[in-house]
């Protein structure tokens, strides 16, 4: 019988708390812990039983309950549409906080120490990419290999 060498969840919060340089997290009631990168992305690494890590990344303010809301997802959506081959993460809004959402969904018996600084790394890059398309910025910046904003508060 093989034996899992997946990573324990302990371990992944010390691998994060390293390369994040995070000295104090937010605790979740649910066992995640949060954090918050350039000072405007919220981003949860929520454990999911033995089995998956989800990182979740919230961005910018609640989305209004009117019609604009809707016109804002629709561009959003085209857009994710276009680069859902090369990015599998899910683009959504989240339901508490009605702010839009990024989620990624990782198996732990595949995850090494560096593969999961490269998701961390990927998935910050997404979620700004997708910070500057809600926020009407030049989205090619998003599309660049390096990021150059990765800074934790």
């Amino acid at each position: 019988m093989d034996r899992c060498l997946c990573m324990t969840w302990e371990e992944i919060v010390n691998v994060l708390s390293e390369f994040l340089m995070v000295e104090h997290w937010n605790e979740g009631d649910d066992g995640s812990y949060s954090v918050v990168i350039d000072d405007v992305i919220d981003v949860n690494f929520i454990p999911v039983s033995k089995t998956y890590v989800i990182f979740q990344g919230c961005m910018g303010e609640a989305l209004p309950a009117n019609n604009s809301a809707e016109a804002k997802l629709k561009q959003l959506l085209q857009w994710n549409f276009a680069r859902i081959k090369d990015n599998n993460d899910v683009l959504s809004v989240d339901q508490r906080s009605r702010r839009i959402s990024i989620v990624r969904k990782i198996l732990l018996e595949k995850l090494t120490v560096d593969s999961l600084l490269d998701h961390v790394e990927s998935f910050v890059r997404n979620v700004d990419f997708w910070l500057a398309a809600a926020e009407h910025k030049s989205v090619a910046a998003g599309l660049s290999p390096l990021l150059t904003r990765f800074h934790v508060k």
